[in-house]
């Protein structure tokens, strides 16, 4: 490592003056903040303040004070009447239940700043907010940047690892004023959904027993769903800890997703995360997909960006054994060099500005609980995370076989992207840009079949140690037709019944095809006025499931009045 002292300091001057300037100003427009498609994303914006109203009874909030609960007895779910406001939307009142949350550091009763559980279906079955079935309102009592957790979550979604979205929201609860907390995503089978992920079973691991994969230790696990007397296969993942070496690989990867696990491990440390399950064995899930397979999903983010750790020194038995291992010592080493790329594109400082810049500055000033605002220890987390890559980006340099693009022709792609290439296309010429200019790939030609052509393409290290295989992926498009007769209501743009079966068919067909062209003919029969509101619902409904239209052609013909044909040409 350099001088680190001296570094930090010219470091902040230059942060101060760049990062200092974006805490003061509004952040961007929020629509860039929010991350994914289900009607819940909104509720994640972190540069939105939204408002959570609480109120229970008299004496469930008596309840709520030591010693009538404590850290490790949250009590049962009290019937709540909850309001919330989000994105400018009211909703409720909803019966809700909640009870108290956090662990030994940042647990408080409701005589300070308590942090919340929300449970939508506590008292009415299959309730929802927005999708969401719990909401987490962590108190940041621990994070006084209040930027930690949404700093880091954000750069592990990056990275592909499944990890919490995660917004603010101002708690009161009868009437009190509990000020700005983190609504962050919670874990359970509906963020693993989103995340294309099944699950069988899902543990937590943590306090008290900071548990770690020794035999015997499955009563130390709280089961978060799933069966609570069957844990063979927590037992059976157990069990494959107890080997070492590459014995211990050869049984672990069978099971277990092991890309993703030290992909954990290693942003873990990347980011300073010293209560994880890396290096104090606290704030981890372990996820049993429907094949067995598992997922180690990091948690409790909010005391990262502080100090740094070395990437080779564990407390964690699994990257201990790993380390043993060639292989997995392999793909660590270059789980690093993936984390120093992505976080370089990433620009967690601009991020981390944008956010403690927003609505979560002008919150904290009305927050009760709070010091006013809290740019000195935000500039020192975003100074941190310009330091932690200046330094990551270094280290990785002799080993590092990531690659930069993707090159056919003339044309660059993204390595992660799958590279959609014209119908008919026989043959290519691939090459790589390595990440490291002094790593190299040679130049591959290829023949290609029609629809998806899978490559491995070998990258060797600037030092000439380390060779790895490059995943790229070539979709040769295919043409197709095919053609839908809709129809209408008269005199009215709305569907009939078999129209709308007929739609929906038709943009099933069309679901991730590319270059549609459409050409429609309605009736002379019908005005054209009507004939042009017709197909302009057509396109809109395609687009509202996703699907874009390259070109349409209109045709006036001598069918049926209320009805369209629809003929499509398209690729995929």
């Amino acid at each position: 490592m350099r001088n680190r002292g001296l570094y930090r300091l010219l470091l902040t001057l230059i942060v101060m003056v760049v990062a200092g300037n974006s805490l003061s100003v509004p952040a961007q427009a929020s629509s860039q903040f929010i991350e994914g498609n289900d009607p819940a994303a909104v509720m994640f914006d972190p540069t939105v303040v939204n408002q959570i109203t609480l109120e229970m009874s008299p004496s469930d909030y008596e309840a709520l004070k030591s010693p009538n609960v404590s850290w490790d007895n949250e009590g049962p779910w009290r019937q709540t009447t909850m309001k919330a406001t989000i994105a400018g939307k009211k909703y409720g009142p909803l019966k809700v239940g909640v009870h108290l949350k956090g662990a030994w550091g940042s647990w408080r009763d409701v005589n300070s700043k308590a942090a919340f559980k929300v449970k939508m279906d506590a008292f009415v079955p299959k309730q929802t907010l927005l999708g969401i079935k719990k909401l987490t309102l962590n108190n940041m009592v621990q994070d006084p940047s209040y930027i930690h957790e949404v700093m880091t979550y954000k750069l592990m979604r990056d990275l592909g690892l499944p990890a919490p979205r995660a917004g603010y929201a101002n708690v009161s609860l009868n009437g009190v004023n509990y000020g700005i907390h983190l609504n962050v995503e919670t874990i359970d089978k509906t963020f693993l959904k989103r995340w294309g992920i099944s699950s069988k079973h899902l543990y937590k691991g943590g306090v008290p027993n900071f548990p770690d994969f020794w035999s015997g230790s499955e009563g130390n696990y709280v089961v978060e769903s799933g069966s609570t007397t069957d844990k063979s296969d927590l037992t059976a993942f157990i069990a494959a800890n107890q080997y070492s070496g590459d014995a211990w690989w050869n049984a672990i990867s069978q099971i277990a997703d092991m890309k993703q696990i030290t992909m954990v491990w290693a942003v873990e440390l990347y980011a300073g995360h010293w209560d994880g399950y890396t290096l104090n064995l606290n704030n981890y899930y372990l996820n049993f997909d429907k094949n067995g397979q598992v997922k180690l999903l990091s948690w409790g983010t909010d005391q990262t960006w502080g100090s740094d750790y070395d990437y080779f020194s564990f407390r964690g038995m699994m990257p201990a054994r790993c380390m043993e291992s060639t292989a997995c010592h392999e793909m660590y080493l270059q789980n690093l060099a993936t984390i120093a790329k992505v976080a370089s594109t990433t620009d967690l400082a601009n991020y981390g500005s944008l956010v403690a810049g927003g609505a979560l500055s002008d919150a904290l000033l009305e927050d009760p609980w709070s010091d006013g605002p809290a740019w000195n220890n935000q500039r020192w987390a975003i100074n941190e995370s310009q330091l932690r890559l200046s330094d990551l980006q270094s280290m990785v340099v002799p080993w590092d076989t990531t690659i930069k693009t993707v090159n056919i022709g003339k044309k660059t792609y993204s390595p992660l992207s799958t590279i959609y290439l014209p119908v008919n296309t026989k043959m290519v010429t691939v090459s790589l840009t390595p990440t490291q200019p002094d790593a190299t790939s040679p130049m591959w030609q290829t023949f290609l079949k029609p629809g998806l052509n899978k490559l491995d393409l070998p990258v060797t290290s600037a030092d000439g140690e380390h060779t790895n295989s490059s995943a790229v992926n070539l979709y040769v498009l295919r043409q197709r037709s095919t053609s839908a007769n809709l129809s209408f209501k008269p005199s009215s743009i709305g569907f009939t019944t078999a129209g709308s079966s007929s739609m929906k068919l038709l943009a099933k067909a069309l679901n991730n095809a590319k270059n549609i062209e459409l050409a429609l003919s309605y009736s002379a029969k019908s005005s054209q006025n009507l004939g042009e509101k017709r197909i302009s619902q057509i396109v809109q409904t395609l687009k509202q499931a996703g699907i874009q239209v390259s070109q349409v052609s209109k045709l006036k013909s001598a069918g049926p009045k209320d009805q369209i044909l629809i003929k499509v040409r398209y690729q995929n």
